[in-house]
């Protein structure tokens, strides 16, 4: 069962890139594969935002070091990754209370933080390359 969560997320998060990537045209390689640019830190801070706003900033936290502490996971991915997970955390928590306040309006939130994320990109706020 935990292989299909996991799956059917990983199916989300590339959804969700791929859309903004539409709107954005963030660097993403030629076959839209987001890794170790800036699709992936895009997708690193948008899966912790998410996870942030559904389930809290420590919560988050917990998964996203967990999917980092892979053994076979390169030391400078990891370091880009974490980085750019802590970041999205950080986007993600004001949207928590959102849900709660009733003013939750689904694609207004991913838009609103997608916005937030391409603007710490251009700042260069987030980690793009190893």
């Amino acid at each position: 069962m935990s292989n299909i969560i996991k799956k059917l997320y990983t199916k989300h998060l590339n959804a969700l890139v791929e859309h903004y990537w539409e709107i954005y045209k963030f660097d993403m390689n030629p076959n839209h594969c987001s890794h170790n640019n800036e699709a992936d830190a895009f997708k690193h801070c948008i899966f912790q935002a998410e996870l942030t706003f559904w389930l809290g900033k420590d919560i988050a936290k917990f998964f996203g070091d967990m999917h980092e502490s892979k053994p076979d996971n390169p030391e400078a991915e990891k370091v880009m990754d974490l980085h750019n997970n802590e970041v999205g955390r950080n986007i993600g928590k004001p949207y928590f209370w959102a849900i709660f306040k009733k003013l939750f309006n689904r694609e207004a939130v991913y838009d609103s933080i997608a916005e937030n994320i391409m603007d710490k990109m251009k700042k260069g706020e987030l980690i793009t390359k190893v």
